[in-house]
């Protein structure tokens, strides 16, 4: 039985993969998500105190935020989130959150993810883990060793995201009519 549930999630998982990438992102601009490159997690997660059902995707170099429509029709995009420039750490359960990561970087409002399972977390935060280290060694012996500009950690979001929370409850507050989470499309254009 087992195995039959774990084949059934797999193909679920792959069925869900190729919808993404075959049926759109609503609210996505900029390249083809083909040049991100090979899917290589996916999964559903809840942030902050509320549980906001978020999908992540993880490419080789780029975590990606989608949400789903309320129909379940499609997926939004909420942000893409570099994996130079952030920090994904495991954090111990309590009363308010369970089988938690947090990611964070100097760009970024802190982020906690809760997972279904405890295997789930083990498995984002080390897989994340993986390709940051990756991603940070190809760099790195790419590079002259010298960070430029361009290689600043950016995440872009749509203005509907609501700002990330901490498992306190308590959220940073925001300006206006301002992105929850991330910054300038001036930012994000400069990168490219």
């Amino acid at each position: 039985m087992a195995f039959q549930s774990g084949c059934c999630a797999l193909r679920r998982q792959k069925e869900l993969e190729l919808e993404v990438l075959r049926g759109g992102i609503r609210g996505w601009e900029g390249e083809d998500l083909h040049t991100l490159g090979e899917i290589l997690h996916m999964g559903s997660v809840a942030f902050g105190p509320d549980h906001r059902d978020r999908h992540l995707l993880l490419f080789p170099s780029t975590l990606l935020i989608l949400s789903a429509s309320q129909r379940m029709s499609a997926f939004i995009y909420e942000g893409k989130l570099p994996l130079s420039g952030i920090t994904v750490i495991k954090l111990e359960d309590s009363e308010i959150c369970k089988n938690a990561f947090e990611i964070s970087g100097p760009m970024i409002e802190r982020i906690v993810a809760q997972c279904q399972s405890k295997e789930d977390q083990g498995r984002w935060v080390s897989l994340l883990n993986q390709q940051i280290n990756s991603v940070c060694k190809s760099s790195s012996s790419s590079g002259s060793g010298v960070s430029s500009p361009s290689t600043a950690p950016v995440l872009t979001t749509s203005p509907s995201v609501p700002s990330a929370s901490s498992p306190t409850g308590s959220t940073k507050s925001q300006k206006p009519n301002s992105p929850a989470v991330g910054i300038s499309n001036s930012t994000q254009a400069a990168k490219h």
